[in-house]
């Protein structure tokens, strides 16, 4: 029988014009996840046993931010 697999919906407070979502299970190998330009998103089909963090930048006037805004979870099923 295969595992549940989870989600984690990721929100923010923002004012640009859009932004760059990344993840990583060992918080030093980030991988890209997406681009949009609302300030929610959730990754779904993820293991309830995994700690995900994410990096959340931001892109105004098509310049990125210099820090990303951080945060980690497990997802809920």
């Amino acid at each position: 029988m295969s595992k549940k697999k989870g989600y984690i919906k990721l929100s923010w407070q923002g004012i640009h014009d859009e932004y760059i979502i990344e993840y990583s299970t060992d918080n030093q190998n980030w991988q890209y996840l997406a681009t949009v330009k609302a300030t929610t998103y959730t990754h779904t089909n993820l293991d309830p046993d995994t700690l995900y963090y994410y990096r959340v930048w931001g892109v105004k006037n098509g310049i990125k931010s210099v820090l990303p805004a951080t945060i980690s979870g497990y997802a809920k099923d």
